[in-house]
């Protein structure tokens, strides 16, 4: 089950494990800039701000990244996705020694990092990366990657993510001093987390979460008023 870091030692630990997380994307943008004429963007889902990286039971953090594209439908989806795993593989290749990081592991909606052993040793995290893309009326999309045991067979497609396009105003709605609302929607995002988790849900990414759970809460006061 997923949980908040809450204690002063574990904010801490999650202090230097997303310095080095930032470190790892930001070259990752570089990368993507130089070599593969992608120009990307990433963040955490929530942003890191709203405190929203996750712990499992076993102590593990959870960092979840949204790399979004720009002009990112210009692309062929297969291609996209290959050149930014095998991107990201360049980078893991770079930190092998340093951070023991190996290939990256291509599911459905992630590209996902193997387990990172922080600065002190007294910890482990991980990376999802989440690819997504915005159109011209600011809707999000996640890129799919459909596998049928046939590589050959496999699919590639942007997956719109229903309700999305008004997920910053509505987010900043929330967080506003006027209503402040946001415990709640930490509350529900984390409930959905371990929700989809029991229920051996991996169509349902954190960045899904987030927007499910911005939107409920929003609408129970937006209903209400």
């Amino acid at each position: 089950m997923y949980k908040y870091v809450v204690d002063v030692q574990g904010k801490e630990i999650l202090k230097k494990s997303q310095s080095t997380c930032s470190k790892i994307m930001k070259e990752l943008e570089v990368l993507l800039r130089r070599k593969y004429k992608i120009n990307t963007q990433f963040f955490l889902v929530g942003s890191g701000g709203n405190n929203m990286v996750t712990q499992n039971e076993s102590g593990e953090y959870d960092f979840d990244y949204n790399l979004q594209v720009f002009n990112g439908f210009r692309y062929k989806a297969n291609e996209l996705k290959e050149d930014i795993r095998k991107a990201t593989n360049e980078i893991m290749n770079k930190y092998h020694v340093k951070y023991n990081l190996n290939d990256v592991s291509d599911s459905t909606s992630v590209l996902t990092t193997n387990k990172i052993r922080t600065i002190n040793n007294n910890g482990l995290y991980s990376m999802d990366i989440c690819i997504v893309a915005q159109d011209n009326d600011m809707r999000w999309h996640k890129l799919i990657h459909k596998k049928t045991g046939n590589i050959k067979n496999d699919e590639y497609f942007w997956n719109e993510i229903p309700d999305s396009s008004e997920l910053s105003k509505r987010a900043k709605w929330l967080k506003g001093k006027r209503h402040n609302h946001w415990l709640e929607v930490r509350e529900n995002y984390i409930n959905r987390k371990n929700m989809y988790l029991s229920s051996r849900d991996k169509n349902h990414p954190s960045f899904i979460c987030y927007i499910e759970a911005v939107n409920e809460v929003y609408y129970n006061y937006y209903n209400k008023n």
